[in-house]
């Protein structure tokens, strides 16, 4: 809650840096792994062969805001958990989906406000911290269910200048 207010106010607690998407995920998955063997679940990253993809965002709250993602899966998921990154036309595309139930209908619209939860859900702030850290690095969040099973959130971010 504390990290929403700061993130909502004007406090200067956000350090935008270069950060590589590629690490990212990697620290992702290692900091994940614990539940995933926990919970018997398999973690796949799939990400351009050959090419960094790289963000201007608060490394720490971006790494924040995938673990909320990704810990929410985990929660739900009944095999695995699917992470995707792409680079398309500028933008860097991010996917974290899993082979659960999917996301309840009529959570959609409101599934990234502050204290919303599913069936199985703790505070009800892990999507709103997300969402929050993900509009101050200038990308999109957004939620949706897998026409085979499942719930998939999407990110999109542009594509830090390489200089």
């Amino acid at each position: 809650m504390t990290l929403l207010a700061k993130l909502d106010s004007e406090e200067d607690i956000f350090k935008s840096s270069e950060v590589s998407l590629n690490e990212l995920l990697t620290e992702t998955s290692e900091r994940v792994n614990p539940l995933l063997v926990k919970k018997g679940l398999t973690l796949h990253i799939t990400c351009p062969e050959n090419q960094e993809l790289f963000i201007m965002a608060d490394q720490d709250k971006l790494l924040q805001a995938l673990l909320n993602v990704v810990t929410n899966a985990a929660r739900y998921a009944k095999k695995e958990i699917r992470i995707n990154a792409s680079l398309e036309k500028g933008k860097i595309a991010l996917s974290v989906s899993d082979d659960g139930p999917g996301f309840p209908q009529e959570l959609l619209p409101t599934l990234f406000h502050r204290f919303v939860k599913g069936k199985d859900g703790e505070s009800g702030l892990g999507l709103a911290i997300a969402r929050a850290i993900v509009e101050r690095c200038g990308g999109l969040i957004q939620a949706t269910n897998r026409k085979e099973g499942g719930a998939v959130i999407s990110f999109c971010f542009p594509a830090a200048q390489r200089v």
